[in-house]
């Protein structure tokens, strides 16, 4: 299968904004986005626990760990900043040299191509960060509830 967070067309390695070639859930989010606006989103996903925003990519296309800031940096440390401090698990999340009390540049972390994030900034002007809410890639159910608890605070900050 194709990594959705991987699929969107990316400013350094591949600078059309097309959905031509890619897959059909990346083509409805880009064709979504086209219709309506928006100037602030969370991205969520499992596996770290950290809230991190752009850029995840870097005119290198590799990783090389180094942060790659864009024109709104502070604005999105900002954002950032606020969501890691509203989550206490969060907030004291240093379990990567790249991470600051929760937050980070996702190129300072990993590089990645063709996130969704860094394409909602570049073609839309979208602030987007992507709030990792769990060290577990897939918690079980029963978890939720905590994960929940968790975050409500920041998503209401």
């Amino acid at each position: 299968g194709v990594d959705l967070n991987r699929d969107f067309p990316d400013q350094f390695v591949d600078p059309v904004n097309t959905s031509a070639g890619r897959a059909p859930e990346t083509a409805a989010i880009m064709a979504w986005r086209a219709q309506h606006t928006s100037t602030l989103a969370t991205n969520m996903h499992g596996g770290a626990l950290v809230a991190n925003y752009p850029f995840d990519s870097n005119p290198a296309g590799t990783d090389t760990f180094s942060p790659t800031p864009q024109p709104d940096h502070d604005t999105f440390v900002r954002l950032a900043r606020t969501y890691a401090d509203n989550n206490p698990p969060m907030s004291i999340s240093n379990s990567h040299p790249a991470w600051d009390d929760g937050i980070t540049n996702g190129a300072d972390w990993y590089a990645i191509n063709g996130g969704m994030q860094d394409w909602k900034y570049v073609w839309h002007g979208d602030h987007e960060v992507l709030v990792e809410v769990s060290s577990i890639k897939w918690p079980p159910a029963n978890q939720l509830p905590d994960f929940w608890a968790d975050n409500l605070e920041s998503m209401l900050a």
